[in-house]
């Protein structure tokens, strides 16, 4: 039986499929060279003012990183994958995971309350009977953003939260009540969770002291997903990598035009839990897939779906609705699940379609005027191959700069 002749065409187009797998002939360009070509885009989109940019982009199974500018003004040093980023509130999707990991361990329970965690030497007393784990990962302990005073010891965090429930004009909301954006909430939770945990407070031969939130999220979250360069700057103190610290550090630059570092982070280390972890672009990647993915063993994995993909545990955060840390906005047939991060100097944001395999994260060392991380990253999620203009947009949720 004759088979019908195929036009020189057809030939032509079933011979580069079979080369080029998931490409169209009429672009003949790989997925891979479309999403650098996104990236590229979007950095010439916001170029003007910007010192330095890192983006990651993970698209179907293509996952990309590159970077632009500088590592700091007047440097001639371009940002690598290498190169250290202040992350500031992305840490709070790192210490909410710190605790969907004890709870798949049956260590402690999301409703476990907060009041039974702080030692009689804290001064327990006046903090709420009903306060528990799962309000401070959500913002509705009822807390203020941040202490009142520098907080310079652990245990004047919890005192300080007591003294703050017990006088009206203190507290931000009335706990369980209502969503309010509290970094001190989280603050409290890394504390609580790495005392559970069996660590406590570890001086350093520099002076610094090691608080117990990172030890426990070393053990837990970091080292199990291979992310070797983040902690926050005590963190590196501890591991003795105060050098590569200092060698791959992209300097913080403030609206002004001031540098800043995250050894200058407020109250570092006891408010690192909230915001003082220091992060690669290639550690990042892992932080992004595995956010999207979850593990393929362990407690990271049977934590995973507490995060954000159980509709129960949400609640209301002011911006749609929040799991545990991370934001989730529904619109036009999207879910993004997202978190932003910004400090003097540094500005951050992961973005993610919840089963979808479309994600990206953006670092900034400085805070431009004209836009912000996040509408940077809806840029090139929107940009990915294929493009996708209706995917919405969240803000950040995290809008005032400390300090």
């Amino acid at each position: 039986m004759l088979r019908p002749r195929l036009s020189r065409a057809a030939l032509l187009t079933c011979l580069f499929a079979a080369l080029v797998p998931g490409t169209s002939p009429a672009l003949a360009k790989t997925k891979s060279r479309r999403v650098i070509e996104a990236m590229d885009a979007t950095y010439t989109h916001y170029k003007p003012g910007l010192v330095g940019l890192c983006l990651g982009a993970v698209d179907g199974k293509v996952r990309r990183i590159k970077c632009y500018g500088r590592v700091a003004p007047g440097s001639t040093n371009k940002p690598d994958a290498d190169t250290l980023f202040g992350i500031a509130s992305i840490t709070k999707t790192f210490t909410a995971t710190q605790l969907a990991v004890q709870v798949a361990q049956g260590k402690v329970k999301l409703g476990g309350l907060v009041r039974n965690f702080i030692p009689p030497a804290d001064d327990p007393g006046n903090f709420p009977p009903n306060v528990t784990l799962k309000d401070l990962a959500q913002h509705y302990s009822g807390l203020p953003r941040d202490p009142p005073v520098a907080v310079t010891d652990f245990h004047q965090l919890f005192q300080l939260a007591g003294d703050c429930y017990a006088t009206p004009g203190c507290r931000a909301k009335e706990p369980e009540t209502a969503g309010f954006y509290s970094n001190w909430a989280f603050d409290i939770l890394g504390i609580v969770l790495g005392r559970h945990a069996g660590f406590a407070p570890q001086p350093l031969p520099s002076g610094n002291v090691m608080p117990p939130w990172e030890p426990d999220l070393q053990q837990q979250v970091l080292f199990p997903l291979g992310l070797q360069h983040t902690a926050s700057f005590v963190g590196f103190d501890r591991a003795g990598a105060l050098p590569y610290y200092t060698a791959h550090v992209a300097t913080g630059v403030t609206r002004t035009g001031a540098p800043f570092f995250t050894s200058q982070f407020p109250g570092t280390p006891v408010t690192d839990a909230g915001g003082g972890l220091m992060s690669s672009s290639r550690d990042m990647l892992k932080w992004l897939r595995y956010s999207m993915f979850g593990a393929t063993n362990g407690a990271l994995k049977d934590g995973f779906p507490l995060l954000y993909r159980r509709p129960l545990l949400y609640r209301n955060s002011g911006l749609g609705k929040i799991g545990l840390a991370w934001n989730i906005t529904s619109d036009k047939g999207y879910k993004v699940v997202n978190k932003d991060g910004k400090l003097a100097g540094y500005e951050s944001f992961i973005s993610f379609l919840q089963n979808k395999s479309r994600g990206v994260f953006v670092l900034l060392n400085d805070d431009p005027a004209a836009f912000a991380a996040p509408d940077v990253s809806c840029r090139l999620l929107r940009a990915l191959p294929p493009r996708k203009k209706k995917i919405p947009c969240p803000a950040a949720d995290d809008k005032a700069t400390t300090p």
